[in-house]
């Protein structure tokens, strides 16, 4: 269970319930709810560096660079993203968002390690060999 509110509340959500919550945002929910059934959150998530910079609390993109280049290398199964194919590339949009949207990253498995990867393929055989 993640805790919503770390000012004493006792509100929580499973990780279950925060990809269903998403999967009306999501353009194919059964490949999210597949990658981020990889994601193993553990105690040490809330002590990662990316979320004490004031540009994490203020901005979609830094927290979204932050989770995506500091919490997914640490806290993903290797063996999971290697059985969905080795990679996994995502496109962030939201409200408010620029044209270019909040960011487009790419999650690789290379040498037994999660990579995060700025942008998405350009050329998806070149990425699987």
């Amino acid at each position: 269970m993640l805790s919503i509110d770390q000012r004493g509340g006792t509100a929580r959500l499973s990780l279950a319930e925060i990809v269903t919550g998403g999967r009306r945002y999501v353009s194919a929910p059964a490949a999210f709810a597949g990658f981020m059934a990889g994601l193993r959150p553990r105690p040490e998530l809330l002590t990662e560096p990316g979320w004490n910079q004031a540009a994490s609390a203020a901005g979609r993109f830094a927290w979204f660079r932050t989770l995506m280049h500091g919490v997914v290398p640490r806290f993903y199964d290797v063996t999971h993203l290697e059985r969905l194919g080795g990679r996994f590339a995502l496109r962030l949009d939201g409200a408010g968002a620029t044209e270019a949207g909040i960011g487009d990253f790419t999650v690789i498995a290379m040498n037994r390690r999660i990579l995060t990867l700025s942008g998405l393929p350009l050329n998806g055989e070149l990425v699987s060999r």
